[in-house]
């Protein structure tokens, strides 16, 4: 049984590894208590560990591996950086967006939830105003800020589109493994691995409260 980053159990999407180490250590214990108790140390025995991994982590695994390969496009940078820039500034004085932005960067919210749309619901502000007044964000390129935010989004697009055509065979590469990636993370949802149970419905991203949408670490 090999754990943590032997195993490479880094988070694909911010490279953390302390959480997955322990959690992967003390499944890989459970399991080894168990052999010894059964006197059975087969591969097939071992192998519980493997299964209840991926029972518990394989959908967030996927998920985040799905992320990875879609943000690791160079051709799309500037769309990726205007994209966070505008998330950036739509989190304002939402704390359930902003907790919910955080904890999928930084690993303390289950990769997982960024799929599932009653969370996405739950904290992405609903209002048009806050989304209407980032827009119209003053920007470097011109004293007015619609025609500014206009003018860089254009000049996103324009870059991106040369150079998407100027490596044709590159982004078809990039756009199967995408597929490739979807694939597998819809096998696994088909499959019933979804993960670690929810707790309450809070925990799928029922508003009522900022703290309530984090899942904690279960060990």
């Amino acid at each position: 049984m090999v754990i943590g980053d032997a195993a490479n159990l880094a988070d694909p999407i911010n490279g953390g590894g302390i959480h997955n180490a322990m959690e992967s250590g003390h499944l890989a214990s459970e399991v080894a208590l168990e052999a010894i108790a059964g006197g059975d140390f087969s591969r097939d025995f071992l192998g519980r560990y493997a299964t209840r991994w991926n029972g518990r982590r394989e959908m967030d695994w996927r998920t985040g591996e799905l992320m990875l390969s879609i943000a690791k496009n160079p051709n799309l940078r500037e769309i990726y950086l205007l994209l966070i820039q505008t998330i950036a500034r739509a989190i304002g004085d939402n704390p359930d967006f902003e907790e919910f932005c955080g904890g999928i960067f930084s690993g303390t919210l289950l990769a997982r939830k960024c799929l599932c749309p009653r969370t996405l619901l739950g904290v992405t502000p609903l209002d048009p105003g806050t989304w209407i007044s980032t827009l119209l964000a003053p920007h470097r390129y011109a004293t007015s800020p619609l025609f500014s935010h206009c003018v860089s989004a254009a000049c996103v697009l324009l870059k991106m589109t040369g150079r998407v055509l100027k490596a044709p065979l590159t982004n078809l590469e990039w756009g199967t493994e995408i597929l490739a990636k979807a694939l597998g993370l819809l096998e696994c949802y088909a499959k019933g691995r979804h993960g670690l149970p929810a707790q309450s419905p809070a925990d799928c991203g029922q508003p009522g409260g900022r703290h309530r949408i984090v899942e904690p670490r279960r060990f």
